[in-house]
């Protein structure tokens, strides 16, 4: 993870699932940059809001997400969080398609944040790494690298995890 904030200028985090929220325990914060994004280890989120979060829910049925957003909502964090299911259901197949997840201000204004799950030799998503940064960082051309980036890392954890696909 620091070598990710590093090459991209940007802080990271690594987070897990617990109670069906995100929970970060890992942080870099972002280099010498006066405007950063930061956030706290043991921080909690709602899965529908954050792109670490999206990440986590491929481990689930269709069926499942309904039951956890039955039973944690899904609260409008900013003008930009996906409140409907349907809305939801859309992204992770992008996630699903792609390996990625993205949080484009759904979970904080000015923000936006990239994920690339960490799987592990049952092929269940343990843990997430997401880089984030200001919007007006994080160009349409950066947001591609950190892409490139992300994913090949995703791999080369997940084999340590002994993943293989």
């Amino acid at each position: 993870m620091v070598a990710l904030s590093k090459e991209f200028q940007e802080s990271s985090c690594l987070a897990i699932e617990e109670d069906h929220e995100v929970v970060y325990i890992d942080v870099i914060n972002g280099p010498d940059n006066m405007l950063k994004t930061m956030q706290r280890i043991g921080k909690r989120a709602p899965l529908h809001a954050t792109s670490v979060g999206k990440n986590i829910l491929q481990n689930y049925t269709e069926e499942e997400i309904e039951g956890i957003l039955k039973e944690k909502g899904m609260p409008a964090l900013t003008a930009k969080t996906l409140t409907t299911p349907e809305a939801l259901f859309k992204e992770l197949e992008t996630v699903q398609e792609t390996g990625v997840a993205m949080d484009n201000e759904e979970c904080e204004i000015g923000a936006k944040c990239i994920s690339v799950p960490l799987i592990d030799y049952t092929g269940k998503v343990v843990a997430a790494i997401s880089i984030s940064g200001p919007v007006f960082r994080m160009t349409d051309e950066k947001v591609e690298k950190i892409k490139a980036y992300m994913l090949h890392m995703s791999k080369e954890i997940s084999k340590k995890l002994a993943y293989t696909e």
